[in-house]
């Protein structure tokens, strides 16, 4: 039978309707179905449609992807004018056996082989009514209903033990992080050299450099307050400021009238992803030759986001150097002193626990500037260890990834289970 013998469309619009009581706008979406906006109906909103209870809606052109929704008990307001509404005759068909079918795989299927358009396809509500669905008896709808229903109550408790087991694991990388910084992760060694006396050659040579006239000198920076350490200082360890073991600089500023020079794609804010990077939308702004080794990136450099997620980072490990933007820091450690991947975990593990927003600054739109990045206080082991530190990270992670595959895997597998027993259902 076809859909167009059970459904009929509804057209009825705010102002066949509006007599001043407030009217409640919904929206649809792939997940969640009909959803409230939050929006209120007044007049402008007059030639948009009516919703109520079992009342179907979809967007023309996402139903593809499974945007389509069934009022839930209690609905009353209106949804967009670009969304088709039509409700289901009960005697002929349940609203929710037909809804399943529409999401389902072998619905998708059919939406896409009934739906017209060559660049951006849309399904019409002629189009819907042509759609071949199941011919079933009352018994059978109450039977094939309730089978499915049964089979998504397993899915969904299968899909919470997965989300507990990938919560455990999110908690199980953090409280590596945090073991790593509070030297408990790998054994000290009393040969390694104490990381007070790195300190002291990093002062020395700074003080060098600034009498040759090579480096600025910078104003000194604060004491480490009490309230700043979070934590018992293993033997051998030190507190320090990020300023005083790297160097710090901030991107160029995007002004398109201001620019001049060769044409570069840089890094945004955007681009960068916790010990990651997507480059597949890299924007361009112009750089004099003289601006580029400044506003470089080069490999081993650890990028610092300034705004939008203050403190996300990532290590550019790119063998060709790369522009960025101001929205980003650029932190180059002195390698004999600081290892630059101890640093990245040492900021990741801070800002997954909250730590890291004591240097923010700004009570709306939060930023970490360089001045607070230059305060940031991290825990500095001896090199050799921060090296091992590194290491026994990166070993214990790989084996969360693995855990995370299989993890992921499980999921793969309910998902396609439930489209099985859907597929069953609808054309067994």
């Amino acid at each position: 039978m076809k859909v167009g013998e059970i459904v009929s469309k509804c057209t009825q619009r705010a102002k066949d309707i509006y007599n001043g009581t407030k009217l409640q706008v919904y929206g649809v979406s792939n997940l969640d179905g009909i959803t409230i906006t939050g929006n209120i109906a007044s007049s402008d909103k007059d030639d948009y449609i009516y919703v109520e209870d079992d009342y179907f809606a979809y967007n023309p052109y996402r139903i593809n992807v499974g945007s389509i929704g069934l009022a839930p008990k209690g609905t009353r307001g209106l949804v967009s004018p670009a969304y088709i509404v039509f409700k289901v005759d009960q005697s002929k068909y349940r609203s929710e056996l037909l809804l399943r079918y529409l999401k389902s795989f072998a619905g998708l299927q059919a939406i896409k082989k009934h739906a017209r358009g060559t660049v951006r396809q849309a399904l019409r509500y002629e189009d819907l009514c042509d759609i071949d669905i199941p011919n079933l008896n009352e018994n059978e709808l109450q039977s094939l209903l309730g089978k499915i229903q049964n089979t998504e109550k397993e899915f969904d408790l299968l899909n919470s033990e997965i989300f507990y087991q990938q919560s455990l694991l999110n908690k199980l990388r953090q409280v590596i992080l945090q073991d790593a910084i509070h030297g408990k992760l790998v054994p000290q060694d009393p040969n390694d050299e104490p990381a007070n006396e790195l300190l002291k050659r990093i002062i020395t040579e700074k003080e060098n450099l600034i009498a040759e006239g090579k480096i600025r000198k910078e104003k000194p920076l604060p004491p480490i307050k009490e309230e700043e350490i979070s934590l018992e200082m293993p033997k051998g360890w030190v507190w320090c400021r990020l300023g005083e073991v790297s160097e710090l600089c901030l991107g160029k500023m995007l002004d398109q009238i201001k620019n001049k020079g060769k044409e570069l794609p840089y890094l945004r804010n955007i681009n960068v992803r916790w010990s990651d990077f997507d480059l597949s939308d890299l924007k361009t702004m112009r750089f004099l030759e003289t601006e580029e080794k400044r506003f470089s990136m080069v490999k081993g450099d650890l990028v610092v986001c300034e705004g939008g997620y203050p403190g996300r980072s990532a290590i550019w490990n790119g063998e060709e150097p790369i522009r960025f933007q101001k929205a980003l820091h650029r932190v180059r450690v002195n390698q004999n002193i600081l290892f630059n991947e101890y640093l990245f975990y040492c900021i990741k593990t801070d800002a997954d626990s909250g730590r890291l927003k004591y240097y923010f600054t700004g009570a709306g739109i939060q930023h970490l500037t360089g001045k607070e990045l230059k305060k940031y206080v991290i825990p500095l082991p001896p090199l050799i260890e921060q090296k091992r530190i590194v290491e026994k990270i990166k070993s214990l992670f790989r084996v969360c990834d693995q855990l995370e595959k299989q993890i992921e895997e499980n999921a793969k597998h309910s998902e396609l289970l439930l489209q099985s027993v859907l597929k069953e259902a609808f054309e067994g």
